[in-house]
């Protein structure tokens, strides 16, 4: 890529090394670009100059490309980041670079974006958070019109997944941080798009494990009010995962997991017509193997 200043550098000709690093920066020398670029801001007039950051801006973005691409916590990138916002500041009044530092800045966050994909996993999910959330940052600062729906629910979506496993695999004490959070994600997919299923059948799911827990774990040598405390609690988790799973079974029909889930939760709750009825349609998709009926 050319750093283009279209014909408008005349204003920093003074400062020679600030020359030299633009010379460098498009002969694609950026590591001597950074020498005389260092050089260059020690200059109080030049750290002034829109310009002067907009050209940090874009040399600090190529040294990211080329050392640190691979780095979720790269300097180099922030300090682009930085250098192009501060230029935008600087040339609010003549708005020479403005376009040029946003373009350089949207490319930029769209490595944030990539990088808190990539690294969502339950080792690094707070990175993620991290990143995404700095994607969001400039995207709205440089296209403020940007919608956020679609990406917010891939995100969080795998997000609450990440929680869920978390939850399933955590030390005791911990598993109510993490299924709160679980569901604080699943949720957030839900304010936006309402039928989506995996963000319903996955809340749905969470209640129904943990009430299965409860039932599993309970020790039927324990005095009745233990027992009738745990029964109250896991009757109360399988109400709060019915409507999860009915949404989930209206928005497909097919879906044995909610078909199993649904013939779960009315076992529990000693709804023997509404057991018997999901119980007959499950075994009716399974006896079609392939051709399922409900299609």
């Amino acid at each position: 890529m050319v750093l283009l200043l279209l014909g408008r550098f005349a204003g920093s000709a003074q400062n020679v090394n600030l020359v030299a690093a633009y010379d460098c920066a498009n002969r694609n020398s950026m590591d001597s670009a950074r020498l005389f670029l260092f050089k260059a801001m020690t200059d109080s007039t030049t750290r002034k100059d829109a310009q002067a950051w907009y050209i940090k801006g874009f040399i600090y973005k190529e040294l990211y490309k080329k050392y640190e691409k691979d780095n979720k916590l790269s300097p180099l990138r922030d300090t682009s980041i930085i250098s192009l916002f501060l230029s935008i500041k600087l040339d609010s009044v003549t708005k020479t670079n403005i376009e040029d530092c946003k373009k350089t800045a949207k490319y930029l966050a769209v490595t944030y974006y990539n990088d808190a994909a990539s690294g969502m996993d339950s080792l690094h999910y707070t990175l993620s958070i991290h990143d995404y959330a700095r994607y969001k940052e400039i995207m709205k600062k440089v296209a403020p019109t940007t919608n956020f729906n679609s990406s917010d629910v891939m995100f969080y979506l795998k997000l609450g997944d990440v929680y869920s496993y978390l939850y399933f695999h955590a030390s005791p004490g911990k598993e109510n941080m993490y299924l709160d959070s679980a569901k604080r994600a699943y949720n957030m997919v839900l304010a936006i798009d309402p039928n989506q299923v995996s963000a319903n059948f996955n809340l749905a799911i969470l209640y129904y494990n943990k009430a299965t827990n409860i039932i599993n774990r309970m020790d039927y040598d324990a005095d009745i009010m233990k027992l009738n405390a745990a029964q109250d609690s896991s009757v109360n988790l399988m109400k709060m995962s019915l409507p999860y799973m009915l949404k989930t079974y209206d928005l497909d029909n097919c879906k044995k997991d909610a078909l199993k889930g649904l013939e779960g939760i009315y076992y529990l709750l000693h709804d023997t017509q509404k057991f018997e009825e999901f119980q007959q349609k499950l075994q009716l998709i399974e006896s079609h193997q392939g051709n399922s009926p409900c299609k």
